[in-house]
């Protein structure tokens, strides 16, 4: 974004709304809560265009933005307490499936560094950005998501969270 009147929602949504959406599903576990959250981003970047300083790309903007409406999100909803392992009693899940129910039941911090640098494809550099932590935080919360991830799909469990904390 040039300048605070070059803002063009259009151009805009076309070039970060998937890839918001994406993130933001990942975060809250939910297409309707995403989408809300993709569109509480853009509406909160119009009626904030004047406050963007420009020291970071717009996409890290936006990105920032949909972090932010997330976490209130789960705050509001307390999602985390949801964010549990299918029961026995249901029936096996696909692998797709169960891959994401792993991702899903990484702490918060981890599942999201992983999600932007693993499934978004940001460098930890603009993850960090986005985040709000250095660079080195981000490689490392990926490394914990990603060792707690091939651990349980090693042992044949989905997700234990062995070594990987909320404080992270």
């Amino acid at each position: 974004m040039q300048s605070n009147s070059a803002f063009d929602f259009e151009s805009a949504y076309g070039g970060y709304a998937d890839g918001l959406y994406c993130f933001c599903l990942r975060l809250v576990g939910s297409s309707q809560d995403a989408e809300d959250v993709v569109q509480e981003t853009f509406l909160a970047a119009i009626a904030g265009r004047e406050r963007f300083a420009g020291r970071s790309s717009e996409s890290t903007w936006l990105f920032r933005i949909a972090r932010n409406r997330a976490y209130k999100l789960l705050r509001r909803r307390k999602l985390e307490r949801l964010f549990t392992l299918r029961s026995e009693a249901q029936t096996e899940p696909s692998e797709a499936l169960a891959l994401a129910d792993s991702v899903m039941s990484l702490p918060l911090k981890a599942r999201e560094a992983f999600v932007l640098v693993k499934v978004e494809g940001l460098s930890a550099a603009e993850a960090g950005a986005i985040l709000g932590v250095p660079e080195g935080t981000v490689r490392f919360r990926v490394h914990l998501a990603v060792k707690s991830l091939r651990s349980s799909w090693i042992e044949g469990e989905v997700a234990t969270n062995k070594g990987v904390t909320n404080a992270v």
